[in-house]
């Protein structure tokens, strides 16, 4: 004879281990034993966490047991390049030593190197870093070059292009303008006194920028 039916949409209250039950699973061997509530809710909190668990363990590996190697780190790691620095920017001029004099005097520099045809000079770097006469020239720097069949810019008029030109900053513009025409430079013609910059040739007609340094 069949138990009492459950209503619908009710279910089944879970079955507790009674003496009978523990009985019943003495006498069958222990096949069966008698579930309990708390050994359902662990049951079902085990299922639930399993995977995270084994997603902790997977993770923990990788970072713990299994260091990365040069091949997984290739993608993140720059790819290796030579060492290229500026070593110096070139002028043309049919006067080297004399355009290096005049460059060397406007920057507070050193004349570094002198072959005739090529100068170059550069910072004088004292022991604080500074710039100061008497210690080794270091730094990038300025090389002049001869080029006897050398042809100055026109520039702004046409003609001959500015082909390039140096910005230099000063903290005075005024000041700066006479230091660099005392030494030979000339004030570009039909260029404008602008605010932050003031447009000179040099002496051999190369445009060169004093800048207004307001930092």
């Amino acid at each position: 004879m069949s138990g009492p039916r459950q209503p619908p949409g009710q279910t089944p209250p879970l079955r507790t281990g009674t003496t009978e039950d523990a009985d019943r699973g003495q006498r069958d061997g222990g096949r069966e034993a008698a579930a309990r509530p708390e050994d359902v809710m662990d049951s079902m909190v085990d299922a639930r966490q399993r995977p995270l668990v084994a997603v902790a363990t997977f993770v923990s590996g990788i970072r713990q047991d299994a260091p990365m190697t040069s091949a997984d780190t290739a993608e993140a790691t720059p790819a290796s390049r030579p060492s290229v620095v500026w070593g110096v920017v070139a002028l043309d001029t049919d006067e080297p030593r004399r355009l290096a004099d005049f460059y060397a005097a406007l920057l507070d520099w050193e004349v570094a190197r002198d072959d005739g045809d090529w100068v170059e000079i550069h910072p004088t770097a004292s022991p604080a870093g500074t710039s100061s006469a008497g210690g080794a020239a270091s730094g990038p720097g300025i090389a002049f070059q001869l080029a006897p069949d050398y042809t100055p810019p026109t520039w702004p008029a046409e003609g001959v292009p500015q082909q390039f030109h140096l910005d230099l900053d000063v903290p005075d513009l005024d000041e700066g303008e006479r230091f660099a025409l005392s030494l030979g430079a000339r004030l570009a013609p039909a260029t404008e006194h602008e605010s932050s910059f003031r447009v000179f040739l040099d002496l051999s007609g190369h445009p060169f920028c004093l800048c207004l340094d307001n930092g």
